[in-house]
């Protein structure tokens, strides 16, 4: 078993991942306060909310194969697929709220952490970094 694990079950995620979109709000910025960018808020909370249970779900993956402290890739290739099928649209959704509150050229040092994800799970990261930092 890797520390990173310790103490976590495939329950305790499942349950992680349903707080927290019951948490992000499904209609929009109604339940926000208003402000002049409170749809862009609601956005937000939703991009967090479903990247929390996009890694809930890589560790329930995780702990289902028992990979321990074995890298992604010695998941199965279809359970790798799938996983990669949720992340691409998260790191689309980024370059559409990056650009909102932070200035251009973060967005390579942000995206990249999630292509790292990205190239663990499939081993192709290296064309997802080159349409990123052509958006930048």
């Amino acid at each position: 078993d890797h520390d990173r694990l310790a103490g976590l079950d495939r329950d305790g995620l499942g349950r992680l991942i349903e707080i927290v979109r019951r948490a992000a709000p499904a209609d929009g910025a109604a339940n926000l306060p208003p402000r002049a960018d409170a749809a862009w808020i609601a956005d937000e909370l939703r991009w967090a909310a479903d990247l929390v249970a996009f890694g809930a779900t890589v560790g329930q993956a995780l702990l289902a194969a028992d990979a321990g402290a074995a890298p992604m890739r010695a998941l199965p290739a279809a359970v790798r697929r799938r996983l990669v099928g949720e992340l691409d649209p998260l790191i689309d959704r980024h370059g559409v709220l990056w650009p909102r509150r932070n200035r251009p050229g973060g967005r390579r040092d942000a995206v990249a952490k999630l292509l790292r994800v990205r190239d663990r799970l499939a081993g192709d990261g290296a064309d997802r970094v080159a349409s990123a930092r052509a958006r930048d």
